[in-house]
């Protein structure tokens, strides 16, 4: 994804500039083979050569032009999530996690499950087990808990994104891991809910009749210079969404969510007193 970014911005600059793949290409003196793999992120762009085609392209304003670089050292880059990639994991995990550590704000709505950033050990290893198919081993199923966990440590960075969460209310009474695991779950959760930075909605069975019918989402804020994204799964699937317009629907549905939602104190008062009947 992130390979993905630089190189329709790059494509995009070069159509701008009524620019053919051959004249580009005999600009940096390379093949044109070399630009249309750097134009569809199948190879890495050289630093510079970026600030060449910056150039070339009269791309000056300072900020637009370290905001690509910058891009383009975390495309290539390897975080110690991309380490998972290969190990059960699907390459679509590495994006998810770096938009993880990326976002200046995440909204999701959740119906079947809790969050991963909100989940405790237990419940985790109760959800990831849930889902493993036979053929998983005991050691990988520990892995991915280990992971989902060591994601977790953004909640506490001081430049933590600000989490903005709605919950199915049937999400709190599912006993994932049984009843024990699931008080300590919704205590933890109740806890989380009372930072600053974290604002959660419980939508009750009473609203029943809302936007949550079409699925569950996770919304990613990045700030300037980067696209908003969305991402959504099914058993089968995981897609990032990046269209605007389906972006804007996506916005559109989490609003009437939190609308129809409780408050965040009401939300807390609900979570602790389902906790207390465990």
């Amino acid at each position: 994804m992130r390979s993905q970014w630089l190189a329709l911005t790059l494509k995009g600059y070069r159509l701008e500039n009524q620019l053919s793949i051959d004249e580009v290409a005999d600009f940096l003196g390379t093949s044109s083979s070399t630009v249309s793999r750097m134009e569809n992120a199948l190879t890495q762009v050289r630093r510079a050569d970026l600030k060449e085609l910056l150039d070339h392209y009269n791309i000056s304003d300072p900020d637009t032009r370290a905001k690509l670089i910058e891009l383009r050292d975390i495309a290539w880059r390897r975080d110690w999530w991309d380490g998972m990639v290969g190990t059960g994991q699907e390459t679509t995990f590495a994006d998810y996690a770096w938009l993880e550590s990326r976002a200046k704000s995440i909204r999701s709505f959740e119906a079947l499950a809790l969050f991963g950033l909100f989940q405790t050990r237990a419940y985790a290893e109760a959800v990831i087990r849930g889902a493993a198919v036979d053929e998983d081993r005991e050691e990988k199923i520990t892995e991915w808990v280990d992971l989902r966990l060591r994601r977790q440590e953004i909640l506490d960075h001081s430049a933590s994104p600000e989490l903005d969460m709605v919950i199915d209310e049937s999400a709190l009474h599912r006993q994932v891991g049984g009843p024990e695991v699931m008080r300590e779950q919704l205590m933890h959760l109740a806890e989380l809910a009372r930072r600053d930075r974290i604002t959660i909605r419980v939508l009750p069975f009473a609203n029943a009749d809302h936007a949550a019918y079409c699925g569950t989402f996770t919304y990613f804020t990045l700030g300037e210079h980067y696209p908003d994204v969305a991402y959504a799964e099914t058993a089968v699937t995981r897609m990032f969404v990046e269209d605007p317009v389906k972006l804007d629907r996506l916005q559109t549905i989490y609003a009437d969510l939190a609308r129809a939602a409780l408050t965040p104190s009401e939300s807390i008062k609900l979570i602790s007193s389902i906790a207390e009947g465990l």
